[in-house]
């Protein structure tokens, strides 16, 4: 009996301190705001009406960084965690990073690496690099971030697992490891199938992740099959109108063969979401942009410049960067070389400007404003932009990479073309090696284990 009294003593011991710890962080992330909002009231300075949220956040930002708050360990963890989430929201996620990287080393060091806390901050921090394109970086705290929940829960069967191995496998796409990512996918699916059946909710969205590695890796008709499966399973359970199916539409559009039915497809994603959410929606930039690149012309061109402005007025600039690149590409098929570059340009400038200088998209940019480059003769400026492109992906991309072989045979062209223009052992030189490179880089290779 005593011995039983000891632990229901220490037992609500413990639940009291959690509580303590946990009203501690409420206040501190309470007094955060009040003081956020009341800096933006604060006489003799400039208008209320002229203060934005990113300076207030960007004061108490900095108040963090040199003490001007301090706060013990796990509450300091915490108020990390709420500036780092606000910068998401704007999305600044390179002055979000840090905020996440030191509630990380807060928390490891006050809780352990074996605490959930500890675990979803981990997990926050490799989503935040993810999305920066720094893939090497997140690969390592997502999978350790998967490993110790698995070993935290004894078996792999566990909901929160499922979502780590979704995030994971999205991970192992971007960084070209197709094989890895499907296989994650096909394990998330069976721990979905075992906790919750055959009808579970989160079926259709693995199965769709799933088809777009098959995509990816080009496997077109096992694409097909599963995005058909996941199509299925919603318009059986929430019918023609599912938030859902505008996605899955779009890429079962990328999977088929015939392309009447491809664009039968990603009209019909349009007409869903423009039921759904009205026809100003950011939402409707995907297939816009999709159904551009099928049908090409004056339609393509409006579609494009579409998608462009819904992205714009929302501020996901960001996707902006993708879209107008891709409207770049348009442009130059139809001839268009100065309105192509000048799209370019911008695609490339707000990569830079919102990406990690070596993300995928920044890369890609490069490579081809750097292509265009070569074929209006400017070709200095060329040079440098597909060096560094070639540098960069040659540290993180296995060889047969096709942004790697694109820059490396941009390179050939340009030292051919400066050749042309004034013959010089020197640029027939530099053709001569990247052409080697370039055939080295198109050779079949094992697949790395490593970026």
């Amino acid at each position: 009996m005593r011995a039983a009294e000891s632990a229901r003593l220490a037992d609500a011991n413990r639940a009291r301190m959690h509580e303590r710890r946990a009203a501690a962080r409420a206040d501190a992330a309470d007094k955060l705001i009040d003081d956020m909002l009341s800096h933006s009231l604060q006489t003799g300075q400039r208008p209320r009406e002229s203060i934005t949220f990113r300076e207030i956040l960007d004061t108490a930002s900095n108040e963090l960084d040199t003490g001007q708050r301090a706060y013990e360990p796990e509450v300091a963890a915490y108020v990390r965690m709420k500036v780092g989430n606000l910068y998401t929201q704007l999305g600044l996620l390179m002055l979000a990073e840090p905020h996440f990287r030191k509630a990380l080393e807060l928390r490891r060091e006050a809780l352990g690496e074996q605490h959930m806390d500890t675990v979803e901050t981990m997990e926050k921090l490799g989503r935040c690099y993810r999305d920066l394109g720094m893939l090497d970086q997140a690969a390592d705290l997502m999978e350790r971030a998967l490993r110790t929940r698995i070993e935290m829960a004894g078996s792999k069967y566990d909901g929160f697992i499922a979502v780590g191995l979704n995030s994971l496998a999205m991970l192992k796409r971007r960084q070209i490891k197709f094989d890895e990512a499907a296989e994650l996918y096909v394990e998330a699916l069976d721990v979905y199938r075992t906790l919750f059946g055959p009808d579970d909710r989160n079926l259709p969205v693995v199965l769709g992740n799933l088809g777009v590695v098959y995509l990816s890796s080009g496997n077109r008709s096992e694409a097909a099959r599963v995005l058909r499966e996941a199509l299925d399973l919603i318009m059986s359970a929430q019918g023609e109108f599912a938030e859902q199916n505008p996605s899955m539409l779009t890429n079962l559009a990328h999977a088929v063969d015939d392309p009447a039915e491809a664009e039968l497809l990603t009209r019909h994603a349009i007409a869903i979401i423009e039921h759904n959410l009205g026809s100003e929606h950011p939402a409707l930039a995907i297939p816009c942009q999709r159904l551009a690149g099928l049908i090409g012309g004056t339609e393509g061109d409006q579609l494009y410049r579409r998608a462009i402005e819904l992205l714009r007025r929302s501020g996901k600039a960001a996707d902006v960067s993708t879209v107008m690149g891709n409207y770049a590409g348009l442009l130059e098929r139809a001839g268009r070389t100065d309105e192509a570059e000048a799209a370019m340009r911008e695609a490339l400038q707000i990569a830079e400007q919102r990406l990690a200088p070596n993300a995928e998209a920044t890369l890609n940019w490069r490579t081809r404003l750097g292509r265009m480059l070569v074929g209006a003769d400017c070709l200095d400026e060329a040079e440098k932009l597909l060096l560094a492109a070639e540098s960069a992906l040659a540290s993180t991309r296995r060889p047969g990479d096709e942004f790697l072989s694109a820059a490396r045979k941009a390179l050939v062209q340009l030292y051919d073309r400066r050749n042309a223009l004034h013959p010089s052992a020197a640029s027939a030189a530099a053709a001569d090696y990247w052409r080697s490179r370039l055939t080295a880089t198109t050779q079949p290779s094992l697949p790395s284990s490593t970026n």
